[in-house]
């Protein structure tokens, strides 16, 4: 696993490339969260949390109507808009700051464990080329402070298993609260992180287990204290009953997801790469607790076997918890931070092998990895929309042209929405003062006889407003704009 001395020649450049390719990175980031619209779910966590705060709401059921409040990223977004106004950046800037935190713990992650270049880029690209992860970098929701939170735990958790060291474990349990803070699915990955601990500290010197385990065992008392009564109110409100009931489904959509839409060989194209993956992950952990079993427990063969176990203990948690609790699985956005775990696991395996003998084969592997997520990144890079909230492109784009049709009239217009164009579309009256559109209805009708001037709405809707509207503008997703028949052009 040593690097030789042509390889640690090497390494100097290895640090420059990773800047550079984090720089790029967040800057797409910032340019996403600056230039797209405000989506449904933003717009809604603002109405309604705009004076939220932070330690009512760990006690009072006012603040959990519904699962939208992502408690820090409420705390953070509350501050910064004081500074850049209810913009975008102004809501977003928490997690732009996040994906930062992101991008040097997975530097980090990947600086330790190998000087090599291209394996060093790809496995680095493992952890950070997921457009759909991408995306809530450049949101005002709490998954990407969730994920950069969860990042900088596994980067101070490999330093824990380097320098055995309890000061890392209990900066790795610090980020991992912040993280749950941030959406509570991360307790999930604190469970698997501690349960991994707990198990593999059994091998070593007792003291240094029962002293891990305290620390553990502190931190997870001191989260029930603080969200068990959140967590009670929203199971009271069934707001944990986003997901499926199907396990395979909930895998499989941590791979769905990032190619983000694209089936590059067609309805194959999932299966594939899904039994791909996870045929990798189970070959990791097979060697790493094989490796771990035998091994003098150094620091990396530690942290690999600790990846490795974490990602199996986390999908054993949530298998129990559908059984004994009645809990849906984890998918699409509330399985963030276990595809930061996955990811991990993968980059990791990468990183681990990387110093092998067989060199000429991981640097093929690697150039292989290395392309095919540049091409996926590159095919699904947009500043125009996100995946999970695609419907929101032009909310934006709507509300001016229609203050600018008032203002052409020298009056106000009156628009009616759709249901999922309300948060936004309400959002941007109000923070930008369009003075031309009337107040926005949260009307989950949508009739002629509501009188409104124009309607924004789906395309499938069409046809209840066909005899008095006719269509204005359309836009991509099957979004149109409505005008009705007897105005003035």
């Amino acid at each position: 696993m040593e690097p030789d001395s042509a390889a640690a020649s090497r390494a100097p450049l290895l640090p420059i490339v990773l800047a550079f390719i984090a720089t790029a990175l967040w800057c797409y980031s910032f340019a996403k969260a600056g230039l797209t619209s405000i989506t449904h779910d933003e717009a809604s966590t603002y109405f309604h949390h705009l004076n939220s705060g932070f330690f009512n709401c760990l006690y009072y059921p006012d603040c959990w109507k519904s699962a939208n409040n992502h408690l820090l990223n409420t705390l953070l977004w509350q501050q910064t808009i004081q500074w850049l106004g209810p913009t975008e950046l102004g809501m977003r800037l928490p997690n732009l700051l996040a994906h930062l935190l992101f991008l040097v713990s997975s530097a980090s992650i990947v600086l330790r464990f190998t000087p090599r270049l291209l394996p060093g880029i790809a496995a680095f690209a493992v952890l950070n080329f997921n457009p759909y992860l991408l995306d809530f970098f450049a949101l005002a929701r709490g998954y990407g402070l969730c994920a950069g939170f969860v990042m900088a735990a596994l980067a101070l958790w490999m330093g824990y298993w380097q320098h055995r060291k309890l000061s890392r474990l209990a900066w790795c349990c610090t980020a991992l609260t912040a993280a749950i803070l941030s959406n509570f699915v991360a307790l999930n990955v604190f469970l698997a992180v501690a349960g991994a601990t707990f198990l593999l500290t059994l091998k070593g010197e007792r003291r240094f287990f029962l002293r891990s385990t305290a620390l553990l065992g502190g931190t997870a008392l001191l989260l029930a204290l603080m969200l068990h009564r959140p967590i009670g109110f929203l199971r009271q409100g069934g707001e944990f009953q986003y997901g499926t009931n199907s396990l395979w489904e909930s895998l499989e959509s941590l791979v769905k997801n990032g190619l983000y839409g694209h089936l590059y060989i067609g309805d194959l194209t999932l299966p594939l790469l899904a039994g791909l993956t996870y045929a990798a992950v189970l070959g990791a952990a097979g060697f790493a607790l094989t490796r771990f079993r035998k091994s003098k427990n150094t620091g990396r063969d530690s942290f690999f076997a600790g990846l490795c176990l974490a990602f199996i203990l986390s999908i054993a948690g949530m298998i129990a918890q559908h059984y004994l609790l009645g809990s849906v699985y984890l998918v699409n956005r509330t399985a963030v931070p276990l595809a930061v775990l996955l990811s991990a696991v993968l980059a990791v395996g990468l990183l681990y092998v990387s110093g092998s003998r067989r060199r000429w084969s991981v640097t093929v592997v690697s150039a292989l990895i290395l392309f095919a997520l540049s091409w996926n990144l590159l095919r699904a890079a947009n500043v125009r929309y996100f995946r999970e909230w695609w419907y929101d492109e032009n909310t934006k784009t709507v509300m001016l042209y229609m203050n600018d049709v008032g203002a052409a009239r020298q009056e106000t217009v009156g628009l009616g929405v759709g249901w999922l164009f309300y948060p936004s579309a309400e959002f941007y009256r109000v923070t930008l003062g369009l003075q031309h559109v009337s107040q926005i209805s949260n009307d989950p009708n949508i009739s002629p006889e509501a009188g409104y001037d124009y309607y924004y709405i789906e395309d499938s809707n069409r046809e209840v407003l066909s005899e008095m509207y006719e269509q204005e503008k359309y836009f991509p997703w099957g979004r149109v704009l409505m005008r009705k028949k007897e105005m003035a052009e």
